[in-house]
């Protein structure tokens, strides 16, 4: 399983494992299944959680969904349309934590730090495997300085998920 050390400049295993894919895990609204159908992206999508309707989906278990961020470059993540902003939500931790790069909106992004504002999927698709480590350790240190909540309980059980196989 991948795991970063964030005191080197990329992330100490075999990068190359990654996927050149995005992760969408959510149960998918028409609006927001919109925003990822405008985002036009090249890479291969591999959505989550529907619970029915043409956007029906595999269900998985946090655990499998936080070892299947961990495998993958790219999360999106849409605006959380019910409440104004989706601040608190865990799979932003969750992706940084695995070494993964999250795509939202600046918006959405602004309160996580600027790693995760003024992006563009197709600048994000076009990088080197260097250049994805290098904005993934970004946006980790960028949520750990500007995130609201304390981050200590859920990094522990992420590190207990991802060392459990």
């Amino acid at each position: 399983i991948y795991q970063c050390d964030w005191s080197s400049d990329v992330c100490s295993s075999d990068l190359e494992d990654k996927k050149r894919s995005w992760v969408f895990s959510s149960l998918v609204q028409n609006k927001t299944r919109k925003w990822i159908d405008n985002q036009k992206l090249t890479w291969d999508l591999k959505i989550y959680g529907g619970r029915r309707g043409e956007n029906k989906s595999r269900r998985i278990t946090e655990p499998d969904m936080c070892r299947i961020y961990n495998s993958n470059w790219g999360c999106l993540l849409p605006a959380y349309y019910h409440a104004g902003s989706g601040w608190w939500r865990s799979r932003v931790q969750q992706v940084v934590d695995v070494g993964s790069i999250l795509y939202c909106e600046d918006k959405e992004g602004a309160i996580y730090g600027e790693a995760f504002t003024n992006m563009k999927i197709a600048d994000i698709e076009k990088m080197s495997t260097a250049e994805l480590a290098r904005l993934a350790k970004y946006q980790h240190e960028c949520l750990y300085d500007n995130h609201p909540l304390d981050k200590s309980v859920q990094r522990a059980e992420l590190t207990k998920v991802l060392e459990s196989r």
